[in-house]
């Protein structure tokens, strides 16, 4: 008796369901794509329960006939493809023809759908994969889909369904983003009879902006703007490095419209914000990729959630430089006294009903940041030395074209469109960053800084330089300005800088066996930097020369205490960017130490050479190097405003 067997249909049918559809989310997502496909302009989705009992999804499309109705049922029929070639230029959401039977087939589904110019409707009821019933009925342009009963054929699936409230915030964050990505669609969500989400569907993405993360949040969004003429262009919006969040779940991307989850370019955006923001926290952006389809496989998966670039340097390399040439060329100050604006996304959509998740517990309000890898007092004490100089100078139905989108006036940016945004930085006419190739070393692009002209008038606390700007104070860390000071000089790579400086005394150096391994691991990295080492012996090496900026630094302490943390990073995996990182450890551990006195000549010193750093607001690292309190905010805490 023969082992292989073919599965029956409805087997067959259950197991194909669950790659598509495994939560009321996927139910959603499937048939929001295909209202959008349909031209619709507006989208309405109703549940209950969470969408376990009952999801209908409404939208004034271009509708169906009877006969596309019921073909739409059946598995791999579509209306976006016709051959195997159009995979190579689908422009579409939806191309696979395997939702809605994948739907279908593990619930009870109705469709009521309108064509355009028909005087009738029709009504097709399907319930567990087979056709119940197909016929005329009066109904309203467009489509509506109701499915009830989800996953009731399939008890297993069932059973690992979550909670209605985490069920719930699924489909909240879906249609967050669909509002996000097609501005000019009206979303409206409803749950039990309660609308929870909505879009105005104005086509201004700024509002949109507003409806899904809120007026505060907006109004720390910087916009991104890649220029026109570039194969793949970028826009969209990204945090300033004052608001982010303890998780990736505010980032969403988009490539030519699409939805997707794509790691390349999680790491693009962690790469344009390095030393910017702290470890473990995250800015929140909403960032759109726009690529000749025929250089993108969305073909991956069948959720069509996951997508291959044909060049994954290109598009990392745009998408670095695009939100890098949002944070240059504006004032990135902190302000003493800031706005709350820690919100999460489903708080500021749902005020009166958070639905938080019992499974993901998000973090505790008010609690402090994770610190950053690799920040601490170097056991070095050393005056100020300045050494950092300025720098060198085709579906059957129409299909909605996302528009493009243009920004209001609002109180922190100018108005602008990203067309304008692509042609100038939106302050001080800074140039463009120029962003080197993914593999090369991420050095802070030459820009003309935004940091106004500084007075030093006091130092105070043994810590921190208190300087007179135009209508402001000032509060500089002295550490971590040096430390910003410090790296910028080393990723420049200038030869006065780096120039090694032969010690009149060569340093013996007696390390440990993981200290050793270390440092023979990044020995190469250490001489491009000024550093000569040699070995001398088991475990023994001699420091011949170090980095002319470096000259007058206890040496031994500070090679200890690098190697001890890059033997850190290197066993946590976070050594990514060797060089980048490199430094920005050598600048840590041979700076000023907070407590270190400065003479007045020094602090001036510093803060000119601040000032004429590229990132002047944060260290290497991503705390901040200072603070700033304007006229208003003073006179509002002392009660003269």
């Amino acid at each position: 008796m023969p082992k292989v067997v073919v599965l029956p249909k409805e087997v067959a049918d259950k197991i194909a369901a669950g790659e598509v559809v495994d939560r009321p989310a996927s139910v959603v997502k499937e048939l929001v794509e295909n209202s959008i496909d349909a031209g619709a302009t507006r989208v309405e989705v109703e549940l209950e329960e969470g969408g376990k009992r009952r999801i209908t999804v409404t939208d004034n499309g271009c509708g169906m006939l009877l006969e596309d109705a019921v073909l739409a049922l059946e598995r791999h029929a579509t209306s976006k493809i016709r051959a195997a070639d159009d995979l190579f230029s689908i422009r579409t959401l939806g191309f696979r023809g395997e939702a809605l039977p994948s739907i279908a087939a593990v619930s009870h589904l109705r469709i009521q759908t309108r064509a355009v110019g028909e005087d009738t409707g029709v009504e097709v009821t399907v319930d567990q994969g087979g056709i119940a019933a197909a016929e005329h009925r009066g109904v309203p342009q467009g489509t509506q889909v109701t499915v009830t009963h989800l996953f009731s054929n399939v008890p297993a699936r069932l059973k690992f369904l979550k909670t209605t409230q985490t069920e719930l915030s699924h489909i909240i964050d879906l249609m967050v983003r669909f509002a996000l990505s097609y501005p000019g669609i009206h979303f409206k969500l409803a749950h039990n009879g309660r609308i929870v989400f909505q879009s105005p569907g104005s086509g201004d993405p700024l509002n949109t902006v507003v409806a899904a993360y809120g007026r505060e949040v907006a109004k720390e969004m910087l916009p991104v703007a890649s220029p026109e003429e570039t194969p793949v262009r970028v826009r969209g919006y990204t945090s300033r490095p004052s608001m982010t969040r303890t998780s990736r779940s505010h980032q969403a991307f988009f490539v030519n419209g699409r939805l997707v989850r794509s790691p390349l370019l999680s790491r693009a955006l962690d790469e344009a914000y390095k030393g910017y923001v702290p470890a473990g926290r995250y800015p929140v952006a909403c960032l759109f990729i726009d690529v000749d389809p025929a250089q993108v496989d969305v073909n991956v998966h069948p959720t069509k959630m996951e997508v291959r670039f044909a060049s994954e340097r290109e598009v990392f390399s745009a998408a670095v430089s695009a939100i890098r040439r949002a944070l240059m060329g504006v004032n990135l100050a902190q302000p003493a006294f800031p706005t709350r604006v820690e919100q999460s996304i489903q708080a500021q959509t749902v005020p009166d009903d958070p639905f938080a998740d019992p499974d993901e517990k998000p973090a505790e309000s008010g609690k402090a940041a994770p610190a950053p890898d690799g920040v601490r007092e170097p056991a070095v004490s050393v005056p100020y030395s300045p050494t950092a100089r300025p720098p060198l100078p085709p579906a059957s139905c129409p299909v909605e074209k996302p528009p493009e989108w243009r920004l209001k006036p609002t109180e922190t940016q100018p108005a602008l469109t990203f067309e304008d945004a692509a042609r100038a930085p939106a302050r001080e006419e800074a140039p463009p960053a120029v962003v080197p190739a993914a593999d090369a070393p991420s050095a802070p692009p030459a820009e003309k800084t935004t940091l106004p002209n500084l007075t030093p008038v006091a130092r105070v606390l043994d810590t921190y330089l208190i300087c007179e700007g135009p209508d402001a104070i000032y509060i500089i860390d002295q550490h971590a300005a040096h430390e910003r000071v410090i790296y910028d000089a080393l990723m420049r790579r200038e030869e006065n800088d780096i120039a090694p400086q032969p010690l009149l005394i060569p340093l013996t150096l007696n390390l440990s066996h993981s200290d050793a391994a270390a440092l023979e691991s990044h020995r190469e990295a250490l001489q491009e930097l000024g550093f000569e080492i040699e070995p001398f012996g088991r475990d023994t090496y001699v420091l011949r020369s170090v980095p002319s900026i470096l000259v007058g630094r206890n040496y031994e302490a500070m090679l200890r205490d690098l190697l001890d943390d890059l033997r850190e990073r290197e066993r946590t995996g976070r050594l990514e960017e060797m060089r980048s990182e490199i430094c920005a450890l050598v600048a840590c551990h041979s700076v000023t130490r907070s407590g270190d006195p400065l003479s007045p000549e020094e602090m001036a010193r510093l803060v000119q050479d601040l000032r004429a750093s590229p990132s002047p607001y944060t260290c290497a690292h991503g705390r901040p190097t200072l603070l700033v309190l304007s006229r208003s905010d003073l006179e509002r805490q002392i009660g003269r405003g």
